[in-house]
């Protein structure tokens, strides 16, 4: 069903996988809420979506007209291609409005973001200090970081591994992540375990695991010890990626990117802030 969440200046309408008549009966009581709130710009996300009925569309076009009359946007962000064409055929394009991104959206309507892109320093620093905590451990590899930066563009690494780990508690949600490419990751689990290790395989991924469990596990005994509301407990989950694969923020996420060099490369933890 369709899902309403407020970001920053606007109202993002997550649309379901098939917007058909039981989808746009559904849609009724959010559309209600549109109307009511005194937020002057809809979007509707189309990401998940694979197919739209147009013959049941009448709701959004009395949507758009009485927003349009009350002097509020509607538009819609990453619209499929072939829903697109839909939306043409079927003289919807304009009831619609769609953009590529959200950042296109604002661009092209002139619509200025007040969010600020940063996240709690008091949230960032004990990760950080779990990070060298975990390598002094070791005694064998000595990380160095980089200042901390916010993800603004799509970064791709070729291949490699990717952990992630929820960060949830009654005033935060979002992630922990550790991102390696594979040349990296092999050779740290050589030299933390005295192996000869040349390609990825099931105990290297529970190797990384458990490397971002116990970033995690650490960085919750100093949040706690430094009075920040405690976090729920969770596991982490690692992909590996073999052809390459974005791991770029999204429009509705926060993500500082804390880089570490070691003297067998770089990697990456990076702390996500959902909107």
């Amino acid at each position: 069903m369709f899902k309403l969440k407020t970001f920053d200046k606007l109202q993002i309408v997550s649309c379901p996988n098939d917007v058909d008549l039981a989808a746009t009966v559904s849609f009724e009581k959010t559309m209600q809420q549109l109307q009511q709130s005194e937020l002057m710009v809809t979007v509707f996300d189309f990401s998940e979506t694979q197919t739209l009925a147009v013959e049941n569309c009448r709701i959004f076009v009395k949507l758009k007209q009485d927003m349009s009359a009350n002097g509020k946007i509607m538009a819609s962000i990453k619209v499929p291609l072939k829903i697109i064409l839909q939306m043409k055929k079927a003289g919807l394009e304009a009831v619609f409005q769609p953009f590529r991104s959200l950042p296109e959206l604002c661009s092209k309507l002139n619509i200025t973001m007040t969010k600020n892109a940063k996240i709690d320093v008091r949230l960032i620093n004990p990760f950080i200090q779990a990070v060298n905590e975990y390598f002094n451990e070791s005694k064998v590899l000595t990380p160095k970081m980089k200042a901390p930066r916010v993800k603004q563009a799509e970064d791709n690494i070729p291949n490699g591994l990717i952990g992630s780990i929820n960060l949830v508690n009654s005033k935060f949600s979002g992630s922990l992540r550790a991102i390696f490419e594979t040349s990296v990751a092999l050779t740290m689990f050589n030299a933390l375990n005295g192996t000869n290790k040349t390609a990825m395989d099931d105990d290297l991924i529970a190797f990384f695991g458990d490397f971002l469990k116990s970033i995690f596990d650490k960085g919750l005994v100093l949040l706690k010890a430094n009075g920040h509301e405690e976090i729920l407990d969770a596991y982490p989950a690692i992909y590996e990626i073999a052809n390459g694969r974005n791991v770029g923020s999204s429009d509705m996420e926060v993500t500082i990117v804390l880089d570490f060099e070691i003297n067998i490369g770089n990697f990456s933890i990076e702390i996500v802030s959902n909107a």
